[in-house]
């Protein structure tokens, strides 16, 4: 709504009009045309202006130098006049920051015209949006220029608008803005006119070109004038001007130089204006003296390009041939800095660039000489502010070519004076390695601010920057990496300045960017050099990777143009370089990977980067790049932060952190939780208020769109997270889903208010009313492929189509839900819906008629919840809150696979690539997974980074994004190229891996899975063998390989034996018959010749390895299903598990029972083990005992083994024979001694589920463990702890594990469907995680001699750490009933007081953790505090109580309460000094109790905390810890 123009709100539109700034529309720097010149034009546009029912546009087209501008201005003092301009902008070349700024201008101009309606219309679109200035080109035109402009009543008089030399802007932006003009034309008034100016360019055509701005366009062309009028128009400015020239130099000016001559030089002219102008400028400029001996020299020459021949008389006057080398090089320097220069340069920026290092004179002196020497001799060509005076006002004023064909001149070798010649590459070549020299001067703090500042809290702070850091080095900050991406790559000087800067100057040079408000463009400016440095090291023999070469027959070389590309990337925007080098580089590294086929192959010659000279330089780059977006954040906030809040937290094995990182820095120091390498996260974003429901990605990759139950919508830059304008308001509940239309004309959003509702996807304007049909919540919409018509699905349990030009809807509600709609896709072709419903069913529709095609799609249990259709329309890829994805047959619906399982909780969003082979999903565990289209597999490791569950995903059109929204309010963008899995799983199951065997030689691993089939892999690459091996119609749950390592045995649920070939896979001998129930266990004989088999039909069976005949009668006996055997070592006996809860021992000749089934367990037998001499069999049962037995008489032996508290699921022997590993539901591993039948050492804690499978390695010096927490643990066996780091890379629980014959191998398989492969005898280095505590981690401690880490949980637990390793120490400490509120360890570090949620106090040894007493019980409520006396002698322990606090005093040596103790006596100081109170801001920003500015805290680790000494403790399941002693005073 328009503010109304009345009483105080004038004041208020004037300032809201103030807030547009006032920004220079260029006028002032053109000149119109000389009175009497130009006549017919000016008629001609005119009669435009003044006609009501000419078209809305007119376009003036000429050449370089026919006087556009001028008629330009000639027209705006022409309309001033009479009014009906209404605003004008003029473009140069040289000023593209302002160019820019042209919509906010002409805005102000538009507001000050006289229009009291425009003029409240655009101060409303100001107060709508505050930082409109901030806002897309888009946005703005269409609330200042658009909008205002339609509003305005048809009875105003004629509304002018001039746009001159548009072609001089920034071709993006002109694009942009003539499409934005012509997008809107039809709707304006007719007095609305726009003039606009420019040379034929070819994007200045093509949007002429295009409706509806072409049915509304006037055109008039330059070169269609007659010769005669305009050679009289130079004629008369020739009469006018020179003799007020050069008066001073003539005796009779008044009709100098006289007709005649007037008449040659309008001929030589060649009917360009711009050589008229500069001709008289060259004439008149006083240092070239006669004028009459300058055009006696003019007239007499002959040449033919008549505007090169001035320019040459120019330069030749200004630096004659008698001139020393060193004043032309001084003269040719100057004149390339200001050709090259990316921005207009002042006379100070400019001394800077070309004073050499060895000069003897100041910095002031040597600009006087440039001036003096050089610009004063080319006033006919530069504009120069008082040239002849050194004035500091005006030496700020930038230095500008009068027109751009004298730059065409200089830089065209064909044309220019050799002397004069500028090299482009070269002159960059020079300003590089300028750049550096000034680059030198950097150093942190050069403003000497206060860290605990922001940049914009800092008073005078552009006054600072400008004093601290001289114009050059400013410069040489801004532009240094536009000069190197342009220099010859074969530059060894700037090959050595690069390194050397890499390698010393990053973080100054980020710290002058943030100053100066420039670290978005930090990113792109170091992608520039990482390209130019990739591109100098590239071979000319391998350039030929990237582009098919024109008519190249498939397959063919790629060949890149490096130059050119480097030419492409220096043109564009430091905010789109870094999408674009992402591109180019993922393209280079598939060119070479698909050459890489034989000998011949070009990419053989390619330098491997860690070979290169310039490797740790680009691996420091590439760091710098993500440090940039990691922490852009604190770094564009405040400089010094570099410092304080990004290189702390900096992953300490990238190389920017091992080159940066001082411990010395005076910041905070990460003890612990800092993480190791980079994320997969390229940037997080927050600014919604609530969850992030939905996201959207544009066609062009380059914006997303986000909706949230915070009843908005928002848009924000793709590269780098930043948001773009304020949120989009307009829904009056959650925004649960938005789609952007294929064409980027719209965005539809649907919300938990009922409706739907159009944006325009460049501005984020509401386009017509809400979309109202549906009768509850909206929770799904899709755009068809076309963009006519849209989708929606609602928890009304329906559909509903809608046009998307009229925004109403088509036909009626599509019904078949028997529940709430919760997610709808269209077919690629446009002609089928699809729809998933938490009624667990999938559904398709004619998308024409709306009618049901085939039956519903059943196979999810839960709802459906995300659904997609792949690229090329023959897969449906749905996901479930059952934890699943399932894939669907498009054409019939028919399911194809099982389900696909990883994620432990709902999954919630999907998407797939645009190659259609790999899916994302999204899911509550707070996950990405990446799985294979084909087979369902897992492509890479889960990504991890959201604090919430991951609630919508998208990716863009050309698959470079992809980015997920998620509970915890944030956005991710995620670089999905690469895993950062130690090592590749082993993927090619579809299903759960159930069992596997490594081959006696160690050279080959054998699978089996729920997908019925087996496969074999290289136990050393990983790389599959053979054929997958088909056959069985049942899970495989069990197999073996024959000692020989030839063949494979394999049981399965289809009640079947099999035989494969060991090598191949391929199928031997016939299908082993016989039992009438799943095969569950196996076993070889030591030589190799029988097999025997236990059944689910209680059964025994033996085979020969050989025919696959059965050998002898199945062996009876157990009572319920066979669960485990074994064979001993001598093949002499067979021992038997059952689920009777009994053990059997059979002879192996005749398959005869021996003596009675060993009972004794009170609960099925899961597991058992042979021992090496044959002697011994360990056994584990449901019954949570280990027992023994002996193998000869089946006779227990020694006593039970009690210890677990679950079900025993695994038991291994050692291999002397005289301990037993085992593995419990429990999460423990536990050793005992077979002799004594007594445990050895503690239970081995750190697993958080069952442990499901084990192994003793052979050296007996290890076991390995893999548990349904899906990881797998080393632990050493003298030790009891756990050692390496936790291999966490499977995404389901590990079901099974085999050891290779040397011990140096482990593999796992899981119900990821992936099998990995682990070195067991590397020695990792401990994570930075400290992990043991089965729940979350309420209180934390550092003993005073900082060797151990105590730990507090709520699982009732306190545990201890070595401080150095994070390795486990001592026993866990176990007493307390209920959570531990608090711990604190004496001042000796010998012991540890704990208080509870259970009333208690506890005091435990510091070393072992042992407990000490009993609990120390008295208070009436909860503990909160417990602190030692500083002599250790007391502990002081504070309770909760009705009214005040409880405090007692106990003493540390008798555990007593102390009555009436003197708190002050017994604490002494530490009565008075109260806790420190840290206080983290939404922001990430953590202050001290004073209200001082510390340093940023990354969102992975924010949480709640507490302040331990001088270390800060975040509170997570894994416990970062933070050294805050550089901020304790």
């Amino acid at each position: 709504m328009a503010i109304t123009h009345k009483g105080s709100n004038i004041l208020e539109i004037e300032r809201l009009i103030d807030r547009l700034g006032y920004g220079d529309s260029g006028v002032a720097k053109k000149l119109p045309c000389l009175t009497g010149t130009r006549e017919p034009v000016l008629a001609r546009i005119k009669r435009w202006i003044e006609e009501p029912s000419s078209k809305h546009c007119f376009s003036l087209f000429g050449a370089a130098g026919t006087g556009k501008s001028a008629i330009a201005v000639s027209i705006a003092n022409q309309e001033k006049g009479t009014g009906r301009l209404g605003a004008g902008f003029y473009f140069t070349r040289d000023e593209q920051a302002r160019n820019k700024g042209a919509i906010l201008v002409l805005a102000r101009q538009l507001a000050n015209w006289g229009d009291r309606r425009l003029r409240s219309d655009i101060a409303s679109a100001v107060q709508e949006e505050p930082d409109i200035g901030q806002m897309t080109a888009e946005y703005q035109f269409q609330k200042l220029i658009q909008d205002p402009l339609e509003a305005i009543d048809t009875a105003s008089p004629t509304l002018l608008i001039i746009l001159d030399a548009l072609d001089e802007c920034d071709m993006q932006y002109a694009t942009t803005l003539l499409c934005l003009f012509g997008k809107g034309v039809a709707k304006l008034p007719p007095q609305v006119k726009l003039f606009v100016s420019s040379r034929g360019a070819p994007h200045i055509q093509a949007c002429y070109g295009s409706e509806p701005l072409n049915s509304h366009l006037e055109t008039h062309s330059l070169s269609d004038e007659k010769i005669e009028l305009v050679d009289n128009d130079i004629n008369s400015y020739f009469k006018e001007r020179l003799p007020e020239l050069v008066g001073q130099w003539v005796e009779e000016p008044l009709d100098w130089p006289g007709e005649e001559r007037r008449r040659s030089l309008v001929r030589m002219s060649e009917r360009l204006f711009i050589w008229a102008t500069t001709v008289a400028g060259m004439l008149a400029d006083p240092n070239f003296r006669d004028p009459e001996k300058q055009l006696r020299a003019l007239l007499s020459s002959d040449s033919t390009t008549n505007l090169d021949r001035i320019y040459a008389k120019i330069l030749d006057r200004a630096c004659s041939s008698t001139v020393s080398q060193d004043v032309l090089a001084r003269f040719r320097s100057v004149l390339g800095a200001l050709v090259v220069a990316p921005v207009p340069i002042n006379i100070h920026t400019l001394s800077s660039l070309t004073r050499p290092d060895d000069d003897e004179l100041d910095r002031r002196a040597f600009t006087n000489r440039i001036r003096a020497t050089v610009l004063v001799y080319l006033q006919a060509v530069l504009i120069v502010p008082d040239v002849e005076k050194s004035d500091p006002a005006q030496d700020a004023h930038p230095i500008r070519f009068i027109h751009t064909s004298f730059v065409d001149y200089l830089t065209d070798k064909s044309r220019c004076d050799p002397r004069f010649y500028i090299d482009l590459s070269d002159q960059h070549r020079q300003l590089a390695i300028i750049c550096f020299g000034r680059l030198q001067d950097l150093r942190r703090n050069m403003c000497d601010l206060d860290p605990s500042l922001l940049n914009w809290e800092v008073e005078g702070l552009e006054k600072k920057v400008n004093d601290c850091i001289p114009a050059g080095l400013r410069y040489a900050c801004a532009n240094v990496a536009t000069h190197v991406s342009r220099a010859p790559t074969n530059c060894t000087d700037i090959h050595r300045l690069v390194r050397e800067f890499v390698g010393k100057r990053l973080m100054n040079w980020l710290e002058g960017l943030s100053l100066m408000g420039r670290t978005h463009e930090a990113v792109g400016m170091a992608a520039l050099i990482e390209f130019w440095l990739k591109a100098a090291q590239t071979p000319p023999s391998s350039l030929e990777l990237m582009y098919p070469a024109p008519k190249a027959r498939p397959g063919s070389a790629f060949v890149i143009d490096f130059e050119r590309l480097a030419t492409t990337f220096a043109q564009l925007e430091p905010s789109r370089m870094a999408v674009l080098f992402f591109a180019i580089i993922h393209l280079f590294m598939a060119g070479l990977l698909s050459r890489l086929q034989g000998p011949s192959s070009p990419s053989t010659t390619f330098p491997s980067i860690d070979s290169s000279p310039h490797a740790q330089t680009l691996a420091l780059l590439n760091d710098f790049r993500r440090f940039v977006m990691e922490f852009m954040d604190p770094i564009s906030a405040s400089s010094l932060h570099i410092y304080y809040s990004a290189l702390p937290f900096t992953p300490s094995r990238t190389s920017l952190s091992r080159r940066y990182c001082r411990p010395d820095d005076g910041g905070p120091k990460v003890i612990r939780g800092q993480g190791e390498i980079w994320s997969h996260t390229l940037w997080t974003a927050s600014k919604h208020s609530n969850s992030i429901n939905c996201i959207a990605v544009s066609p062009d990759s380059q914006t997303i769109v986000s909706g949230s139950a915070d009843f908005t919508m928002r848009l924000w830059d793709a590269d780098d997270g930043a948001p773009i304008g304020k949120a989009i308001r307009g829904h009056s509940d959650a925004v649960n889903c938005l789609s952007v239309s294929p064409d980027g004309r719209f965005i539809v959003s649907g919300s938990a208010d009922r409706t739907l509702r159009m944006w325009d996807a460049s501005t984020g304007s509401s386009v017509g009313n809400a979309m109202e049909g549906h009768s509850d919540t909206v929770n799904c919409v899709a755009v068809s492929p076309d963009s006519r018509r849209i989708v929606s699905g609602s928890s009304d349990k329906t559909l509903c189509l809608w046009d998307a030009t009229t925004r109403t809807s088509v036909g009626p509600a599509l019904k078949g839900h028997t529940q709430w709609v919760k997610c709808v896709a269209v077919y690629p072709d446009g002609k089928t819906i699809i729809s998933g419903s938490f009624d667990s069913t999938i559904r398709r529709w004619n998308a024409t008629t709306g009618a049901l095609v085939g039956d519903a799609m059943r196979g999810h249990s839960l709802a459906v919840t995300c659904i997609a259709v792949t690229p090329n329309g023959k897969t449906i890829i749905s996901g479930s809150s059952d934890q699943s994805l399932r894939l669907w047959d498009a054409t019939s619906g028919a399911p194809v696979g099982g389900p696909i399982r990883g994620h432990t909780d709902y999954v919630r969003c999907l998407v797939v690539s645009t190659d259609g082979k790999m899916i994302v999903s999204g899911s509550e565990d707070r996950t990405l997974r990446r799985w294979d289209v084909t087979t369902g597999a897992p492509v890479a490791d889960a990504l991890e980074g959201h604090s919430h569950g991951v609630r919508c995903l998208a990716s863009s059109a050309d698959g470079s994004v992809i980015v997920s929204g998620s509970s915890d309010k944030t956005l991710r963008r995620w670089d999905v190229s690469s895993s950062s899995s130690h090592g590749n799983p082993l993927s090619g199951h579809n299903d759960m891996i159930l069992c596997l065997a490594v081959s006696p030689n160690g050279k080959v691993i054998v699978s089996g899975s729920y997908d019925q089939t087996l496969r074999l892999w290289n136990a050393i690459t990983g790389a599959p063998m053979g054929m997958v091996m088909r056959g069985h119609s049942g899970p495989v749950i069990c197999l073996a390989i024959s000692p020989n390592g030839r063949t494979v045995i394999s049981g399965s649920m289809d009640n079947t034996l099999r035989l494969w070939d060991g090598a191949t896979g391929a199928s031997v001998g016939k299908v082993l018959t016989g039992h009438t129930n799943h095969v569950r266990c196996l076993a070889v004989f030591p030589n190799g010749k029988l097999i025997v088999s236990g059944s689910y039909d209680k059964t025994l069976r033996m085979w020969n390895a050989i025919t696959g005949e059965p050998v002898g009668n199945p062996m009876k006996g157990h009572s319920d299903t066979m669960t485990c055997v074994a064979v001993c070592p001598r093949g002499k006996m067979i021992v038997s598990g059952s689920r009777d809860k009994s053990l059997r021992l059979w002879d192996a000749a005749t398959g005869a029972s021996v003596g009675k089934a060993m009972l004794g367990h009170t609960d099925q037998v899961r597991c058992l083990a042979v021992s090496p001499d044959g002697k011994i069999v360990v056994s584990g049962s449901y019954d949570k005992t280990v027992r023994l037995w002996n193998a000869v008489t089946g006779e227990a032996v020694g006593k039970v083994m009690w210890g677990h508290s679950e079900a025993v699921d695994c038991v291994a022997m050692f291999p002397d024979g005289r301990k037993i590993a085992s593995g419990s539901r429990d999460a423990t591993v536990r050793m005992w001694d077979i002799s004594t039948g007594e445990s050895v050492g503690e239970a081995m804690k750190g697993h958080t589920d069952a442990v499901h499978c084990l192994a003793v390695l052979p050296n007996g010096k290890k076991i390995a463990s893999g548990s349904h927490d899906r990881t797998l643990r080393i632990w050493d066996v003298n030790s009891g702890t756990s050692v390496g780091r936790v291999m966490k890379e499977h995404s389901d629980r590990v079901t099974c594990l085999a050891v290779s014959p040397a011990g140096n191998v482990i593999v796992t398989g899981s119900g990821d469907r992936t099998l990995r492969l682990w070195n067991a005898t590397e020695s990792a280095a401990p994570e930075n995680d400290i992990v043991g505590h089965s729940n979350w981690i309420n209180c934390f401690a550092v003993s005073p001699d900082g060797k151990i880490i105590v730990s507090g949980s709520y699982d009732r637990t306190i545990r201890l750490w070595d401080a150095v390793t994070g390795a486990p120490v001592g026993t866990v400490m176990e007493g307390h009933s209920n959570t531990v509120t608090c711990i604190v360890v004496s001042p000796d570090s010998t012991i540890v007081a704990s208080g509870s949620w259970d009333k208690t106090v506890r005091l435990w040894n510091g070393t072992t953790g042992a407990a000490i007493g009993d609990a120390m019980e008295g208070h009436s409520g909860s503990i909160t505090s417990v602190t030692f006396s500083p002599d250790g002698r007391f502990v002081v322990s504070r309770g909760e109580r009705p009214g005040s606090p409880e405090v007692i005093v106990w003493d540390a040596s008798s555990r007593q309460r102390v009555d009436g103790a003197d708190l002050s006596m017994v604490l002494g100081d530490v009565v008075d000094q109260p806790p420190r109170m840290f206080r983290l801001n939404n922001h990430g920003w953590l202050r001290d109790e004073r209200g001082k500015r510390m340093f940023w805290v990354p969102t992975g680790l924010r949480a709640r905390m507490d302040v331990l000494g001088n270390v800060l403790a975040l509170y997570k399941p894994t416990v970062p810890l933070i050294d805050v002693s550089a901020y304790v005073s």
